[in-house]
């Protein structure tokens, strides 16, 4: 992915967050799937040649991404706020199962390999959720945020087990470390309170999430970040 390709993609997010704070609001969402657009478009002309089911399963978690950053907008009714749980559930999968295809494929129950490696996100994720969500997670909505706290587990359990000799390792971890984050944060802004700049912050942890997978992904491919043209 060409250097002035990421800086693009930057350049639209400050944008997007730009016009969150100080336009009207049409204005916001209509630039709102540009910088998750870039990422899958320059993604996938990259693997265009030799696109993979990895690259296939990847590139489709984007529809539910740029779909569920508008559900997150018109949150306010219950239907649309599960709705929007479920279609970050059906990414986490996505991603879930692009990491199987790499062959990253949890060990069975009984292997201390898996408890060892995996353990540190499967407390986490728990811990966030026993200890901040439970109280303030309705009953609505709860099986859902639970499904997707277990989600987030199995997907950092994943990411840590990933072969190191894969080249994108630490990229695909940082990816999945920031995309826990954002997840957090967002958990928190909707079931316990708003912070300050919680907008800025989670859409920047957000797609610098789907951008750092991106790079991580490409460059186990050993594909060019920096100085790949497209011929």
């Amino acid at each position: 992915m060409a250097r002035i390709k990421i800086y693009t993609i930057l350049a639209f997010l400050i944008f997007e967050i730009f016009t969150h704070y100080f336009l009207p609001l049409n204005y916001n969402l209509a630039v709102k799937f540009i910088p998750s657009f870039l990422i899958v478009l320059f993604y996938t002309l990259e693997v265009r040649k030799n696109i993979t089911l990895k690259d296939k399963l990847f590139i489709i978690s984007f529809a539910f991404t740029i779909i569920g950053e508008y559900f997150f907008v018109f949150r306010a009714t219950e239907i649309i706020l599960i709705l929007n749980i479920l279609i970050y559930i059906i990414e986490h999968q996505l991603y879930i199962s692009t990491f199987r295809e790499e062959k990253a494929v949890i060990l069975g129950i009984e292997n201390q390999n898996y408890f060892k490696k995996g353990l540190p996100y499967i407390l986490l994720s728990f811990l966030f959720f026993g200890s901040i969500l439970m109280g303030n997670v309705p009953d609505n909505y709860f099986i859902f945020v639970l499904l997707y706290c277990i989600q987030v587990a199995i997907l950092g359990t994943l990411s840590i087990l990933r072969p190191k000799q894969i080249a994108g390792y630490n990229m695909v971890l940082a990816g999945i470390f920031l995309n826990v984050i954002s997840d957090a944060l967002s958990s928190i802004h909707l079931f316990v309170e708003t912070f300050q700049a919680d907008y800025a912050i989670i859409r920047i942890t957000f797609i610098l999430s789907k951008l750092l997978l991106a790079l991580g992904l490409l460059k186990s491919r050993n594909i060019n970040l920096w100085d790949t043209e497209y011929k």
